[in-house]
């Protein structure tokens, strides 16, 4: 896949089109870390760049190409939910069990995703403990002594 010779400007227009030829025939969402280990090896490049390209490829690709890509995410999302509500109405504990883990990492997955680009707020960075105190805004020290002071230590 990769070719020393190039420039690194060039290896990063071909590594970026070598993710996004696999993101329109996949989906940009839930990529197997085995297959972004795969593209790092191939490419000589760390996980981390392959993660990096396939954000920018997911935030500036032009929207024809993004919305074909939600349309597949949609879709694997769809089936996913099916299953798991055709895994919790089984006759047997393991399997509800399992239709329940599906369905709430399905939902974990989507969430995320739709935090991640921009989708949905994070909740998380809305919370507040007791008052106006925001906990994403204080210090490690200072988030230690509240929650030293919360649990009452």
């Amino acid at each position: 896949m990769s070719d020393k010779k190039n420039s690194p400007k060039e290896n990063t227009e071909a590594r970026r089109k070598a993710v996004l030829d696999y993101l329109l025939e996949f989906g940009p969402f839930g990529i197997p870390t085995s297959t972004k280990d795969e593209y790092a090896k191939n490419w000589d490049c760390d996980v981390r760049t392959i993660s990096r390209d396939i954000d920018f490829i997911i935030t500036h690709v032009k929207v024809p190409k993004m919305q074909k890509m939600g349309q597949k995410f949609l879709l694997g999302y769809e089936k996913a939910i099916k299953v798991a509500a055709q895994m919790m109405q089984s006759s047997k504990p393991k399997e509800k069990i399992k239709g329940v883990e599906l369905y709430n990492q399905t939902q974990t997955n989507y969430t995320k995703m739709c935090e991640k680009y921009g989708f949905k707020e994070v909740i998380a960075d809305k919370i507040e403990v007791e008052g106006n105190l925001n906990y994403n805004s204080l210090t490690k020290e200072e988030r230690q002594a509240e929650i030293k002071r919360l649990l009452g230590k």
